[in-house]
């Protein structure tokens, strides 16, 4: 095989809705947080996730099963958390809902891996968390230390390193740390990017692959252009080098496409891309280029609508035709590939989404 390891992984507590907003579960969400959180203290909630759990267990062939945990702070605010914890605090009452997890994951023969963000907000909650549970570390933007790293393996925990995708150089200056510290490995994370295909992000994909091997490389100029010619052969290095300079607008300031300095760049990577689509050797991995492709072309798009916005000019007539026109042409596209590829169908609603901000 390919040595790949599906590592199940499962919202717990916060990052809920799409249980929480079903009406057999509705009753089960935490006061004030709109079905985004469970209530810990209610009597199903243990039930309904200890069963969910048993099944990823026993569904999956990973030692790992990660109950993510994250960005959870509605806790102890109804009338029943309040009873069932009193005089407890809110690190308390995260600790009990991790352990009652940790319980059945362990019982099953698999190590429990969670996001460490809430630890920070209740430093409380560390106290009594056993020491084989795996931390995932997360951090998206660029540091020369990532101290967090240093105070898990200090405090006995395994650590994997978790840099996002925006930019690159987030998986080689954090893999680097983790890896003089013993971290476990290091994993990319990408959210609410549902209207792109993976081809999107060939970069940051190869740039992990990368980080968990090697140290940083010295010039990302050089590192980008390897890396387009790696998958598309000498004619992808002007392509990658093109995403350095995308990558070196994004590192002085200039994120989200609402400068016209990197507008222009987002406008010559995507001309190299369709350069290079039209010049590209047979063998070499086509589809990976158009994902690419549509994935620029849609963020040009929003970078154009941002840019007009922030100068406070606004779009003139003919410039909202020819935005409104290819905003239709790339949902459409997307769809198509989603029909192709898909099928999640609840997810749908979050793919189009993306495109309700674009001029309609």
């Amino acid at each position: 095989g390919f040595g790949i390891d599906v590592v199940p992984a499962q919202t717990s507590i916060g990052h809920c809705p799409g249980i929480l907003t079903h009406p057999r579960y509705r009753h089960l969400a935490e006061a004030g947080s709109d079905g985004y959180q469970f209530c810990v203290a209610h009597p199903e909630t243990g039930p309904m996730l200890e069963a969910m759990f048993s099944e990823l267990c026993a569904a999956s062939r990973s030692p790992y099963v990660s109950i993510n945990g994250d960005e959870s702070a509605y806790l102890g605010l109804c009338p029943r958390c309040r009873r069932a914890f009193r005089g407890r605090s809110k690190g308390d009452i995260y600790r009990h809902h991790i352990l009652r997890l940790y319980e059945v994951i362990k019982a099953h023969g698999k190590r429990m891996m969670m996001w460490d963000d809430m630890l920070w907000t209740f430093p409380d909650a560390v106290r009594g968390l056993p020491r084989d549970i795996v931390l995932l570390d997360w951090h998206y933007c660029l540091h020369r230390r990532y101290p967090s790293v240093d105070v898990w393996r200090a405090e006995g925990f395994d650590v994997v390193v978790c840099p996002g995708m925006g930019l690159v150089e987030n998986a080689f200056w954090l893999g680097d740390y983790g890896a003089a510290r013993g971290a476990m490995g290091i994993m990319n994370t990408l959210w609410e990017d549902h209207c792109c295909a993976p081809g999107a992000r060939w970069h940051h994909f190869l740039a992990t692959s990368w980080a968990a091997c090697a140290k940083a490389p010295e010039s990302m100029d050089a590192w980008y252009a390897r890396a387009g010619g790696h998958l598309f052969g000498s004619a992808g290095e002007r392509l990658g080098r093109s995403l350095a300079g995308q990558d070196l607008a994004a590192r002085h300031g200039q994120r989200g496409g609402e400068s016209p300095v990197t507008l222009l760049a987002a406008r010559q990577c995507l001309d190299e891309a369709r350069l290079l689509r039209a010049s590209l050797r047979p063998g070499l991995p086509r589809q990976l280029l158009d994902e690419f492709l549509y994935a620029r072309r849609l963020r040009l798009l929003q970078s154009e609508v941002a840019v007009a916005k922030a100068s406070g000019a606004g779009l003139t007539a003919g410039d909202r035709r020819r935005l409104q026109a290819e905003a239709q042409r790339l949902q459409r596209e997307g769809l198509a590939f989603w029909e192709r590829n898909c099928r999640c169908e609840s997810q749908k609603p979050a793919f189009l989404e993306r495109f309700a901000a674009l001029p309609g």
